[in-house]
């Protein structure tokens, strides 16, 4: 390994603590971070975003085609009303 000179040593201790204390002031405050961890980024703390994708492909594991298809039916048959808005196919004009 490279030894570092004194004035490099110097500026990687004081990012390092820069980077604890920030990451301290964080949890405190409840705000989620995201480290490097391990090659990718991981987010970390309480209110850190879920990862959705194993509850998805749980989902997807557990319910049938049919299943999806009658959901799918279910929502296109559902009252298109309830938006403020709908923009119907071919309605957009561009110049």
């Amino acid at each position: 390994m490279t030894e570092l000179s004194p004035e490099t040593q110097k500026t990687l201790d004081c990012l390092r603590k820069v980077a604890a204390d920030t990451l301290e002031r964080k949890r405190r405050l409840g705000h989620y971070a995201v480290i490097w961890r391990e090659g990718s980024p991981v987010l970390i703390g309480e209110d850190a975003p879920r990862d959705y994708t194993q509850e998805r492909r749980a989902w997807v594991d557990h319910t049938s085609l049919e299943d999806v298809l009658a959901a799918m039916r279910q929502h296109q048959d559902e009252d298109t009303t309830q938006y403020d808005e709908v923009i119907a196919p071919g309605s957009l004009i561009f110049e």
